[in-house]
């Protein structure tokens, strides 16, 4: 990047930004019934670069990892094995031990017992089932030997895990095992926390870094664009807020991403989604996307053995050879550009819900589209222009316009997809996710998939459909889908993607970076100067009739910005009672607004229609479109 701004620097002035700092987070994760935070989810929990890794109970050491003994009932009568995968927080701030649960013979399901040889001192992994105990339920620790590589076939004197009890996706999902190998290592096990000798404060932040590129300029297509950061310490209020993203620097003309940062698959090791294996998640063929039968564990890429054949790979000499033990293993010749970080790709660079959603919703279209009748075309042209759409569209375009027509009309069941795909889509961007929500997402989802593989077959060779086995583990690993969705990403990327023909158009980086540091300049100026005259300056504006106010009373505020999509008529506006309409607006922000402000101009321009948005008191934001003859309720 020729213009770039460190990372240390924006952490710093985030630090001493005092409207952002005293709401960041720093602590280990916590656990409650409504996860909407990075801290709920599991990546979170688990890390030891964020959560608790050891604790003391009877003044015995545990560590996250240690196999242990715990009594796992209400009565605290049942003994049961287990391993402490994360030392987490309730919502009381009361400490609990995330427990993963293993499994004794006689605790297997039937189906099972009747497959395996009973032995004393074997034990069974249960997948994903953990349970939270207090430290007091914690009774000792218990050395468990995971047979990963067959080393304890005759050992007889320690527990053993050999397998892991899980149920195969499927029409009906069945219990199996797989090896103890096929497994993600805790990360733990491949991160070390840095030492502090001296044991001076520490913030642990947690960076969520994304880029894109601007795609065609003035006809040409190059490879500008820019790279980001958001801070996963921010509640989500404020992440989902334009300016809480911040600019690391812009690719400018004549370069290229890949000398940069490479698209998700690359940042994993692997090939792209156009290569016969071209998940990140999992070793999917390509012709297998569509087969929810597919065993997505059995087959996912673990971080441990893609390092094995990283290092099989390193020591072959020719091109050729590198190129057809990628081709067999099925993984990129070139390691990832983060190879070096300590992180887990296939957990950590997740699919992206908005797109995968997104271009579901698109194909739907396209196929119903071509279902309808010219008739129905029609009638669904003119509900369709009943739909919001963005401000900067001059006009809301025709989903008809290319489509091919096919005369054929099954009302039903294309109205049976589009809605479960509305309650499907609804789920998956839900603000936040109970405990149950899980398992809900996971039936809504398959049910999605066998309706509109039945019905569309078109749907077989899109990747999208295969993503859905991945978004309910991406879902636990970040409480929820909407922390890791693009589109408020995309929002932020199109402020400058938008501004570009406003540049010299010759150093468009180094203009776009001149722009957004002004930008930030007043920005911190602002959040950091609480006393000055402008309180309210980026929050609201008011509107009064007269200009006699003292100059030390006076506050300058934004309250919103008001888009007009149509100017009115004159004959329109001869309709209307314009009597003492500078009283009755002074009112109406008195009243409502509950503060006086200032008129600078008294032209006034009438609109048949208007959007803007309203922040209610808990942050959210609403917005609102209503036009001329709109009938509406006030309070």
């Amino acid at each position: 990047m020729a213009y770039s701004i460190s990372i240390i620097d924006h952490i710093r002035t985030i630090l001493n930004n005092l409207q952002i700092a005293s709401q960041l987070y720093f602590g280990p994760g916590i656990e409650t019934d409504k996860k909407s935070e990075f801290w709920h989810g599991t990546i979170w929990q688990e890390s030891p670069l964020f959560g608790i890794t050891s604790i003391t109970v009877n003044r015995k050491m545990y560590y996250t990892g240690t196999s242990i003994i715990f009594k796992s009932d209400i009565n605290n009568e049942k003994i049961s094995f287990g391993r402490i995968r994360a030392i987490v927080y309730n919502e009381d701030k009361e400490i609990l031990i995330k427990v993963e649960i293993y499994l004794e013979f006689h605790e297997l399901p039937q189906t099972l017992q009747k497959k395996k040889i009973f032995l004393n001192n074997i034990l069974w992994l249960y997948e994903n089932q953990f349970i939270f105990i207090l430290p007091k339920n914690l009774v000792t620790s218990q050395e468990i030997l995971f047979d990963d590589n067959d080393e304890y076939i005759n050992n007889q004197n320690n527990y053993i895990i050999k397998e892991i009890l899980y149920k195969k996706p499927g029409t009906e999902a069945t219990w199996i095992t797989r090896h103890i190998k096929f497994r993600h290592f805790l990360p733990l096990e491949y991160i070390q926390e840095p030492k502090n000798f001296k044991n001076l404060p520490v913030k642990k932040i947690f960076l969520d870094l994304y880029f894109d590129d601007f795609g065609t300029y003035r006809t040409v297509y190059h490879f500008l664009g820019d790279v980001y950061i958001q801070v996963g310490n921010m509640p989500f209020d404020l992440r989902k807020l334009l300016k809480n993203h911040f600019i690391i620097g812009f690719v400018p003309f004549g370069a290229s991403f890949n000398e940069l940062i490479n698209t998700g698959n690359d940042l994993c090791g692997i090939k792209r989604h156009s290569a016969n294996h071209g998940c990140r998640n999992c070793f999917v063929l390509r012709e297998q996307l569509f087969d929810k039968n597919y065993d997505c564990l059995q087959n996912a890429r673990y971080l441990h053995q893609i390092k094995k054949l990283r290092q099989q790979s390193n020591l072959l000499k020719s091109i050729q050879e590198k190129k057809d033990f990628a081709t067999k293993y099925r993984i990129s010749i070139q390691p990832s550009p983060f190879s070096y970080l300590k992180f887990n790709p296939f957990q950590q660079i997740p699919q992206d819900a908005y797109h995968a959603v997104s271009g579901k919703i698109a194909r739907l279209m396209e196929i119903t589209m071509d279902l309808l009748s010219e008739s129905g075309k029609k009638l669904f042209i003119k509900n369709w222009k009943y739909f919001e759409f963005p401000s900067t569209w001059s006009k809301m375009p025709s989903p008809t316009s290319y489509s091919r027509s096919h005369f054929m009309i099954v009302p039903k069941k294309i109205i049976e997809v589009w809605s479960k795909m509305a309650i499907c889509t609804k789920t998956i961007f839900s603000l936040s996710f109970l405990n149950d929500d899980y398992k809900k997402l996971e039936i809504l989802l398959q049910e999605e998939h066998d309706l509109l593989i039945k019905i569309f077959p078109k749907f077989k060779n899109l990747s999208n459909m295969h993503i859905n086995f991945h978004l309910i583990q991406h879902a636990l690993s970040y409480a929820n889908l909407i922390n890791i969705s693009v589109g408020i990403k995309e929002m932020v990327h199109r402020t400058f993607k938008n501004f570009a023909p406003h540049t010299n158009k010759k150093e468009i980086d180094f203009d776009l970076i001149k722009r957004y540091i002004t930008i930030e300049g007043i920005r911190n100026f602002f959040d950091n100067n609480p006393n000055y005259k402008n309180f309210n300056l980026f929050n609201n504006w008011y509107i009064t009739s007269g200009l006699n106010i003292s100059e030390d009373s006076l506050t300058i505020s934004v309250y919103s910005k008001y888009k007009g999509f149509s100017t009115a008529k004159k004959k329109e506006i001869q309709n209307f009672n314009l009597n003492n309409i500078s009283i009755h607006l002074l009112h109406a922000y008195t009243n409502q607004l509950k503060k006086e402000g200032l008129l600078i101009n008294k032209k006034i321009k009438f609109y048949n229609s208007i959007y803007y948005e309203v922040k209610n008191e808990n942050g959210a934001i609403n917005k609102i479109k209503i036009k001329s003859g709109d009938m509406i309720e006030t309070l």
